[in-house]
Parts: structure tokens; C-alpha cells; sequence
């Protein structure tokens, strides 16, 4: 359906990520995914690789001139310059379409109600369409309730998706 909207030129966002969560530990690594898999529209049904990835970062020297006033606020802080890097790349991800799969296969070091969290935080604060792919019968426990808690807070719609095996 993507790609077919993409070639009818029918997506309003210029970028698109779609990041597993299957095995993610932890929000950073879930954030840095999200700018590592970034894709242009017009790259949308391909692999994210170094082609696509060097069209993502076409705007970080951008914000890194506009990151370097306020480098004083950063440094101090932040020691590691792959944190920092990491942190300007997932700056980056803003107005555009996020597609997270896998949410009840991702990793033991990651909440539910975190991924729920960031979902909240790309729409409302990063004007990002946010696409959570899942089978919620598979997630159990405290996780699930979390997830039943949380989910009318973030989703805009729920559509229970039944496929034939």
C-alpha cells in the first residue's frame, strides 16, 4: 500500500521509517534506528543502505551549524561524540512516517509503555505519522496492561487486522 501511494505521489511527508522492534533492548537503540532507517518518499520499498542513508544525513550538516551555538549546553554533559552523533541523528526525525513492527517480540529492556511513550513524543512533539504494527495477543502480563492503558492515549485509530493462515 506504501509503495503504491508513493508512486501516485499520495504521501504528504517527505521522509519514512520502518524499524523492527524484535530484539531492541533499549529507546536508544530504537531512536538511532529510526535515522539509520530513514528513506526518502521516493526511496519508500527499498532497503535502507548507504545511498539512503546519505540522503538522511543531507540535513544533519544543517543542524549541526545550528547545534553548534548551542554546543556549550551539549558538551559539558556529553562526553562521547557517538552520543552526540546519535543524538543529532535522531533530532533529525521530524514530519515524517514511522512504521514500528514487532512491539510484542521486542527485547527484555524494553517497556512497552517506553515505545508507547516515544510514539506520543514523534506525534506530538516531532509532527510525525506514527504506524504501530503488532499482534496484541501476544503481549502478556503487566505489559499488557500497560499497553491497554497507554494505547488510547497515543492511537488516533485501532484496526484489528485478522489474517488467514
Amino acid at each position: 500500500y506504501l509503495q503504491k501511494a508513493s508512486i501516485a505521489q499520495n504521501i504528504a511527508l517527505d521522509s519514512y521509517s520502518y524499524v523492527s522492534l524484535f530484539g531492541q533492548n533499549s529507546l536508544h537503540d530504537v531512536r538511532y534506528a529510526l535515522f539509520e532507517q530513514k528513506v526518502g518518499k521516493e526511496h519508500i520499498g527499498k532497503k535502507a543502505d548507504f545511498t539512503t542513508l546519505e540522503a538522511a544525513i543531507q540535513n544533519v550538516p544543517s543542524l549541526v551549524r545550528k547545534a553548534v551555538g548551542l554546543g556549550r549546553y551539549f558538551l559539558p554533559q556529553t562526553k562521547d561524540i557517538a552520543e552526540i552523533s546519535d543524538r543529532m541523528g535522531f533530532f533529525s526525525v521530524r514530519r515524517q512516517l514511522v512504521c514500528l513492527d514487532d512491539l510484542e517480540r521486542r527485547g527484555a529492556g524494553l517497556k512497552t509503555k517506553d515505545v508507547l511513550g516515544l510514539v506520543a513524543f514523534l506525534k506530538e512533539e516531532r509532527d510525525c505519522k506514527v504506524v504501530l504494527l503488532l499482534n496484541d495477543d501476544a503481549i502478556e502480563g503487566d505489559e499488557k496492561s500497560d499497553f491497554e492503558r497507554q494505547l488510547e492515549k497515543v492511537a488516533d485509530w485501532t484496526y484489528p487486522v485478522f489474517v488467514d493462515s
